[in-house]
């Protein structure tokens, strides 16, 4: 019985994952000779050129960025805290709402060009919608991803590096220089490939700006052509670029992995820099907290001060919408991937090395799966999808979502599993039903990643937009749909009222997932 629940639901959530990408495949040989030949000429190669320019070019920045902010954080201890602070609140804050915050100070009527053409007059006026400041932009938006990855390390290795060194006789500077550097490097390379991802996945932030990647190629196949077979050979040109990215994230991570220790290293260690370089680190630091969080914030609160727009705009409803698609998804996906872990957890090693393959799902673009979901629906389950609204969408979404992330839940319950005594599991095994010992033992063993993981995923559908928008799954507008069409429009008043209701929602989710984490690290203590 066990053995057929186990390749039941297994083969459930192979199918939706795969199926869609395999009916993609099979749609993009039906479509019209002269739209492939307009969008080959015109549309795919500048798409392609433009999506290998923003993605390495924000790839770069968040390097640059990213690693030295962690280095800066090595050298001021005290300030650890407001380091990694403000760089959770840019993450956690959607792309973008901080590219249309970007465009509302750069913009032509916006306080930066106002203040260069005084000073200089008509020569200071420059363009803020072009692939080179979206590149900088959303590279400064996504270090984040670098800071942590490489603050990741330092909390593992710094300790065992300096004591080593210094055993040999080497000072600070060149340990520094030649043993710590590398590994900073390799840290550091990991995460940019995470950034490329996302710039590669985009579609809200770089149609603010007009850069036109594949993505929003893609998109316009879609809805200004109705090539659905157009869209899904730009789908497949897409997927390529991610899984060569996805296949590079991994071989990039491998070195670091390997030289990763057990035991959680002290990164607070003091080290005696002069007085002049202290100041000007925390000069650095202050910059830092200014681009990276005062003016987003300052800016969304300028733009919404008017009370009438928030009584005049409906942003308790697109609350509602944001809430019930984010319930209705999170909840399905976690109980799917939960389940599905827990009947594999015990099955042998080729069939439970599947669950791998659900963690490549998050870095596939929102714009190619909804495509693919299309098809999977009107060609294979031969349904009829209506335009807006309906239960179809919503049910197409929340499969989505399955496939985009549930590997966050995955890799929760998976790093749950590591730190549980595996003593304890094989005990529990002896004492009755599987039934009754998986409900008084695993299940509460295994509930805070539970918990954890349904926050993630929560956190992550909420600010999905590419997907949302492609798709429609509610009559009433989602908070991040209110937002791309306001801030499509210029219009940064009515953008930043619903801005600052996500943001809020964000917060207050963030700040129940630390004490969710903060309890399951207390549980572990207790079982260990």
């Amino acid at each position: 019985m066990l053995k057929i629940a186990r390749w039941g639901l297994l083969l459930v959530a192979l199918s939706i994952f795969l199926g869609p990408l395999f009916q993609l495949s099979l749609e993009a040989g039906d479509i019209e000779p002269e739209v492939w030949q307009h969008l080959r000429s015109f549309q795919l190669f500048q798409g392609l050129y433009e999506t290998l320019f923003f993605s390495l070019g924000s790839a770069f920045v968040a390097f640059l960025i990213g690693t030295a902010w962690a280095i800066i954080s090595l050298f001021l201890p005290r300030y650890s805290f407001w380091f990694s602070f403000s760089m959770a609140l840019l993450l956690a804050l959607p792309t973008y709402v901080m590219g249309f915050v970007a465009l509302s100070y750069l913009d032509y009527s916006g306080p930066v060009q106002k203040f260069l053409v005084q000073l200089f007059g008509d020569i200071a006026f420059f363009e803020p919608r072009t692939r080179y400041w979206a590149a900088l932009l959303f590279g400064i938006t996504t270090a984040p991803y670098v800071y942590f990855s490489v603050v990741a390390g330092l909390q593992t290795q710094i300790k065992t590096f300096i004591e080593a060194s210094s055993s040999l006789g080497s000072g600070f500077w060149r340990s520094f220089r030649r043993i710590l550097m590398p590994s900073l490097f390799s840290w550091a390379l990991g995460g940019s490939t995470l950034v490329a991802l996302e710039a590669c996945a985009d579609f809200g932030f770089i149609d603010l700006f007009g850069v036109n990647t594949l993505s929003r190629v893609l998109y316009k196949s879609w809805g200004a052509l109705f090539s659905f077979g157009g869209a899904a050979r730009i789908s497949l040109v897409l997927l390529l670029i991610c899984i060569l990215i996805l296949g590079l994230s991994k071989f990039l991570s491998r070195p670091a992995l390997q030289r990763t220790w057990s035991r959680q290293q002290n990164l607070h260690l003091l080290f005696s820099i002069p007085k002049s370089v202290h100041y000007l680190l925390l000069a650095l630091f202050a910059l830092g907290l200014l681009v990276f969080n005062i003016l987003p914030i300052a800016a969304l609160f300028f733009h919404s001060a008017d009370l009438s727009l928030w009584k005049e705009l409906p942003w308790m409803s697109a609350l509602q919408s944001t809430l019930v698609i984010g319930i209705i998804s999170s909840l399905f996906v976690g109980l799917l991937m939960g389940a599905l872990f827990m009947l594999l957890k015990k099955a042998p090693r080729p069939m439970r090395s599947i669950l791998n393959l659900f963690s490549l799902g998050y870095g596939l673009p929102g714009t190619l799966l909804a495509v693919a979901f299309y098809f999977f629906a009107v060609r294979t389950l031969k349904l009829e999808v209506l335009s807006t609204g309906g239960l179809l969408p919503m049910a197409l979404l929340v499969l989505l979502y399955f496939t985009k992330f549930s590997g966050l839940m995955l890799k929760g319950l998976k790093s749950q599993e590591l730190q549980i005594n595996a003593e304890l599991s094989e005990a529990a095994s002896l004492l009755g039903p599987p039934a009754r010992t998986w409900w008084k033992i695993e299940l509460p063993l295994y509930s805070p990643a539970l918990l954890l993981g349904f926050f993630l995923l929560f956190l992550e559908i909420v600010k999905e937009l590419p997907a949302a928008l492609m798709l429609k799954p509610l009559s009433d507008p989602s908070l991040a749909l209110r937002i791309h069409q306001y801030a499509a429009e210029s219009d940064w008043a009515r953008a930043s009222v619903f801005s600052l209701v996500l943001s809020a929602l964000i917060c207050f989710l963030l700040l129940i997932q630390k004490i969710v984490d903060l309890y399951r690290k207390r549980r572990l203590h207790e079982l260990s």
